[in-house]
């Protein structure tokens, strides 16, 4: 199994928290749910991979270049109002990127789709940023601080009581979890390494 998806398992995991868009949590699948592949038709994905063009630039991905889908949230709701999501990730020509997909069913035979690129970090935090991750306080630190200094978290979820979780892809062997409490304060942080 690809390490990129241990910290995607491990999100479905988390504290029976709620996914962003109003889908159901995503801990309400088992893990081994996860799929590879995509549940587009042809022309949803064709839409798609357009915008991704316009996200990473044209030259980016190619016909040569190889874009790996895994189904990370299976359809749920009635047919022609179903939503799903995908993470595809993009390895080609000095580009590493990896996206979350939602796709919302919009009648018998139309869907839309919603892009969020994953793990984007800002390319300069603020002079005010904390040094390293263990200078982030429990009970001090908050979501936006965090937000402005390492970008937007690769994964969001959302628990029912206000708590939710952002995973930052900090090294390319290591997942950091901050968890926050309704307020958006800090309460937790945990790193996880893969093998």
């Amino acid at each position: 199994m690809n390490m990129k998806w241990v910290a995607v398992i491990f999100s479905l995991a988390l504290c029976g928290c709620q996914p962003s868009s109003h889908i159901e949590p995503i801990p309400k699948n088992k893990p081994d749910s996860l799929s590879e592949g995509t549940l587009a038709n042809e022309k949803l994905t064709s839409d798609t991979t357009a915008g991704l063009k316009n996200i990473v630039g044209e030259s980016a991905i190619t016909s040569q270049t190889k874009i790996l889908k895994a189904v990370v949230q299976q359809p749920i709701g009635n047919p022609g109002v179903r939503v799903w999501r995908e993470m595809w990730l993009i390895n080609s020509q000095g580009t590493n990127a990896q996206f979350l997909i939602t796709f919302r069913e919009t009648g018998a035979s139309g869907a839309d789709f919603h892009i969020k690129r994953m793990n984007q970090r800002n390319p300069a935090p603020p002079a005010n940023c904390p040094k390293t991750v263990g200078d982030y306080k429990v009970g001090k630190s908050t979501s936006q601080e965090i937000q402005n200094c390492l970008g937007s978290p690769y994964y969001e979820n959302y628990n029912p009581d206000g708590r939710y979780v952002y995973l930052y892809k900090l090294d390319p062997a290591i997942t950091r979890a901050f968890v926050f409490d309704a307020s958006g304060k800090l309460i937790n942080t945990r790193g996880y390494k893969q093998n």
